[in-house]
């Protein structure tokens, strides 16, 4: 999508947003903008950006009076929504718990979109976000904007910690798209998690998410081509055998032969 940050591509929403008992007793206008929060086009991997109200009604195809009254029953302490009205600055409390910075590499991906905000009140909140769900990556966030946080302590130099879930997210999304093609979801083994960690070194969780996505759409590689004999080549250790490998199918819009099957470059 053009405008979209690649790191938001994708954007976890727990399915259980429904049933959630802070979020049934809203307003439908109020359960749709709290959606809209977490996957509009002006968020970051963050879920603190800038967004003026007339960003809002422009996307949703509301008046402002709909917008302010949505925002209004949506910003309260149970939902972990808060707006700062001057700046015009959102920020989603519970975002990185559901969408948690994968390595280093993430958080300061994320520090170059945050260091364009407006002052806002709700830097310190933001921080204790950080704290709750990558506690990892706290002293990233205080040494970036040292003058948001005058109080912290200076950052140590440390080997970077690379948390079990971002391995995770990418297999429990292997799973999702490829459900019904194995007889039960693949177990993220140790051989599995190292080399999905190594294509972390270079790549987010979401372009290897992509790299899944794509690779699914190949008849050849998902064995529906009669001449694979149902094979499946698309096994997660084919997926992130490398970088290259990633890179390609990242990248790639599955091609077609006449016949309906996937023509495999020579290498693949």
């Amino acid at each position: 999508m053009e405008g979209v940050d690649e790191v938001c591509r994708y954007v976890k929403v727990c399915p259980k947003f429904w049933t959630d008992d802070k979020v049934q007793p809203l307003s439908d206008d109020a359960r749709l903008l709290f959606l809209y929060l977490m996957t509009s086009p002006h968020s970051n991997m963050a879920g603190f950006y800038w967004l003026p109200l007339g960003y809002i009604a422009e996307d949703l195809r509301w008046d402002f009076e709909r917008v302010e009254m949505a925002l209004a029953e949506l910003c309260t302490d149970e939902t972990r929504i808060w707006y700062d009205s001057e700046s015009r600055v959102v920020l989603i409390r519970n975002y990185l718990r559901y969408n948690p910075w994968g390595n280093v590499n993430h958080a300061k991906g994320a520090c170059k979109k945050l260091g364009e905000l407006p002052d806002t009140e709700l830097w310190p909140t933001f921080l204790q976000c950080v704290e709750e769900h990558c506690p990892q990556h706290v002293d990233i966030i205080t040494s970036e904007f040292p003058e948001r946080f005058p109080d912290a302590p200076k950052r140590k130099k440390t080997e970077e910690v690379k948390p079990d879930n971002a391995a995770q997210q990418v297999m429990e999304h292997y799973n999702t798209v490829f459900d019904g093609l194995w007889a039960r979801p693949l177990k993220l083994t140790k051989e599995r998690r190292k080399k999905i960690n190594a294509r972390l070194e270079t790549f987010t969780v979401e372009e290897l998410c992509l790299a899944i996505d794509n690779i699914r759409q190949s008849d050849w590689h998902t064995g529906k081509d009669p001449k694979t004999e149902g094979k499946v080549f698309a096994t997660p250790e084919f997926i992130f055998r490398n970088d290259a490998q990633v890179d390609t199918w990242m990248n790639r819009t599955t091609k077609k032969a006449s016949a309906g099957r996937y023509i495999p470059g020579p290498e693949e």
